[in-house]
């Protein structure tokens, strides 16, 4: 496996779900195997609820929020990996294992409807990691004219240039609809439009025949503006285009003549029988036994890789020319052999402990990331140890 992929992926792996299918091992380790991962996996899924709850009890105030929305994401992100294989833990066991580590329903509940009584105290990132978006939790404003005439000077001057294909606009109403012309690729600019309106959410589209002839494309969407939650729309005349789809619509067909019909030659049948498979080695198909590794091991051979791949960022750091990289070359090598050596121990450790060590070291992983695309980016500045090592 190539080390920067190997990296990149190791965080957040899921051992349980191809431990026992890649690898040849015996019906017996499998079951050991797959045994102990789910325990760990319980473990670690006990200990991820249990912190999320300590981080949402911490929350108090914007500023609380902001500073434990990265834990609580990564927790969120941890539960999420982790919610395959608990789906094969009973109920009961689930249960006994959140309350031994004093997590109740209840509890969960408490600490969670005090976020969204408190609209998630204005921190719109960390209701965004619950699942709900800002326009959720605004109080709904009045939309009156004065509204929609500030609105469509803000939209009209950040849009610019950017819709110079078509007229009319703001769009806020029917009277102010935007004209898209008869181009289909002008409704390219539609999103164009709405994203320039930023926490937009659509609620609705719909197609509009008026009886005076226009026909407009509506979409319904909410707005947080200045505290508040507005309800809009935005129109768009799509007559022309309409009209020349339903003109398209209404021409014949046309008919390709039997004599032109493309003629189907199908391929010869070969003479030639298949060269019979070689046969496989008996000593190729027993099953290999598996190392179910010890709390101890599993928690070093995590501290090490942490170690390993901030050491491994401080040196691709200083990586910026072909001799820096071919210094460099060597200890990155050293640091990714080890690396990929403790795979087997890492497929079993503590998703928790990995997340946690993690933490200790500031993210050695983001450290990590932009050295390591700079490099590959620049073809490793000419360096081949360098690339023969990081293309392991």
């Amino acid at each position: 496996m190539k080390a920067h992929h190997f990296i990149a992926a190791a965080l957040l792996a899921a051992p349980f779900s191809h431990a026992a299918q890649e690898l040849p091992f015996s019906d017996e380790a499998a079951t050991a195997l797959e045994a102990a991962l789910l325990q760990q996996h319980l473990s670690d899924y006990t200990r991820a609820v249990t912190s999320l709850c300590k981080l949402m009890e911490s929350v108090n105030d914007k500023a609380s929020a902001e500073a434990a929305l990265p834990l609580i994401s990564s927790r969120l992100r941890l539960l999420e990996e982790l919610s395959f294989s608990i789906s094969y833990i009973p109920q009961e066991q689930l249960e006994q294992a959140l309350t031994a580590a004093g997590i109740t329903p209840n509890g969960v509940k408490t600490l969670f409807a005090k976020l969204i009584e408190n609209k998630f105290y204005g921190c719109a990132e960390l209701a965004a990691a619950f699942g709900y978006k800002q326009t959720e939790l605004l109080e709904p404003g009045e939309v009156t004219p004065e509204l929609i005439q500030t609105l469509g000077a803000e939209l009209v001057a950040k849009l610019g240039d950017k819709v110079a294909a078509i007229s009319g606009g703001p769009g806020l109403t029917e009277q102010t609809a935007w004209i898209m012309g008869n181009n289909p690729e002008h409704l390219n600019l539609i999103p164009v439009i709405m994203e320039t309106l930023p926490g937009a959410v659509k609620e609705d589209q719909k197609l509009i025949y008026t009886e005076e002839g226009p026909i407009y494309g509506r979409m319904s969407f909410a707005l947080p503006y200045q505290d508040k939650v507005y309800h809009l729309q935005m129109w768009f005349d799509i007559t022309e285009i309409i009209k020349a789809e339903e003109a398209a619509q209404a021409q014949p067909e046309l008919t390709v003549e039997e004599d032109l019909q493309p003629l189907v030659v199908s391929e010869p049948e070969s003479d030639t029988a298949e060269e019979p498979a070689e046969p496989v080695a008996l000593e190729a198909l027993q099953p290999e036994t598996i190392t179910i590794y010890s709390a101890e091991e599993k928690s070093a051979a995590v501290q090490h890789y942490m170690q390993q791949t901030a050491e491994l960022a401080v040196v691709l750091a200083g990586v910026t020319d072909k001799a820096s990289a071919d210094a460099a070359a060597p200890v990155a090598d050293a640091l990714i052999k080890e690396a990929i050596k403790a795979a087997d121990v890492l497929r079993q450790a503590s998703l928790m402990d990995i997340l946690e060590e993690m933490e200790k070291h500031g993210n050695p992983f983001q450290k990590l990331s932009p050295h390591l695309d700079r490099i590959i980016e620049a073809d490793f500045y000419g360096s081949l140890p360098l690339k023969s090592a990081i293309e392991q």
